[in-house]
This record gives C-alpha cells, sequence and structure tokens, in this order.
C-alpha cells in the first residue's frame, strides 16, 4: 500500500494490491480530516506508487508488475492515460 496527501490537504489517494490474485489493483480516495471514503477506481497490477499533481487534478500510480503509469482524474478516479515504462518500476513523483 502506498499513500500521497494532495497538496491542499483535502484528500488522501491509497493504492493497494488485490491481495486475492494478481489481477489489477485499487486506487481509493478518502476525504481529510474523517478519512471517509469519497472514490474508488481500479489501478494496474501491483500499484506501489502515488503521487498527485500540484494542481489536484491528476493523480499518478506506478504499477510495479504492470510496468505502467496511469494517470488518473482526481475528482472521479477516471483512468485518462497509461503508458508502458520501465521493467519494475518503483516509485512516480511529481514536480511544480
Amino acid at each position: 500500500m502506498c499513500l500521497a496527501v494532495s497538496p491542499d490537504w483535502g484528500y488522501v489517494y491509497a493504492s493497494s494490491s488485490n491481495a486475492v490474485s494478481s489481477n489489477n489493483g485499487y486506487l481509493e480516495k478518502f476525504s481529510i480530516p474523517n478519512l471517509v471514503r469519497v472514490g474508488s477506481g481500479i489501478a494496474g497490477v501491483t500499484p506501489i506508487s502515488v503521487a498527485v499533481s500540484p494542481d489536484t487534478n491528476n493523480v499518478y500510480v506506478v504499477n510495479r508488475e504492470g510496468n505502467t503509469l496511469q494517470r488518473f482524474d482526481s475528482q472521479n478516479l477516471t483512468p485518462l492515460q497509461q503508458i508502458n515504462v520501465a521493467t519494475e518500476p518503483i516509485k512516480v513523483v511529481v514536480s511544480q
């Protein structure tokens, strides 16, 4: 599991793998400070790192075993883009 806090401190995003199989994992959105789940999306295989864009419009997830980087709409966690990356990526970082 990996966590990222939005720059405006409004939400926490959490990625988690599917514990039952090697299928897709999940991306979840929780409001701060109550930590109430307000959204959920399907990530790739073994999501291992999450980052939020400085403008809070996008959430990025690296999928280690899927060898992909995904971009999600931060409001509804709809996947917007997926690109193939190097073998077994481990981290995503977004700068301003």
